[in-house]
């Protein structure tokens, strides 16, 4: 917790200092599993949904080549379960599964476009 509340105070600092060039965002994210087959027959399919984090960094007005770009780093985290059973009275199989997804990446916005003032247009991809 005292990571998290320093974290955030140095975020509101640097906001501050560079509030037109650096941007900082975060979200909480719940999950959801779906199956596309219905359970038939001896076949049993079970999911736990689970939650996360989204972290995003924004640099903007980066000048390279007499260009202006937008560059967004960003970290994600996932976690979730899933069970599975298959079988009969001969016998049966069985898979249980922990799953924690980490997403790193980094987004290029190479068309900048100031509308107005505080209105800008960027378009961009990974």
């Amino acid at each position: 917790m005292k990571k998290f509340i320093f974290f955030s105070f140095f975020i509101l600092i640097l906001s501050g200092t560079f509030a037109q060039h650096i941007g900082f965002s975060g979200a909480y994210c719940a999950n959801h599993y779906y199956d596309y087959k219905k359970n038939n027959g001896h076949f049993i399919t079970e999911y736990k949904n689970g939650s996360g984090y989204s972290l995003n960094i924004n640099l903007d007005s980066i000048l390279i080549s007499k260009d202006l770009f937008r560059f967004s780093f960003h970290f994600s985290k996932y976690d979730g379960s899933i069970m599975t059973r298959d079988g009969g009275l001969a016998g049966a199989v069985s898979t249980k599964a922990n799953i924690t997804k980490y997403i790193l990446g980094l987004t290029i916005f190479p068309i900048h476009i100031k509308v107005w003032k505080e209105l800008k247009i960027n378009i961009g991809g990974i």
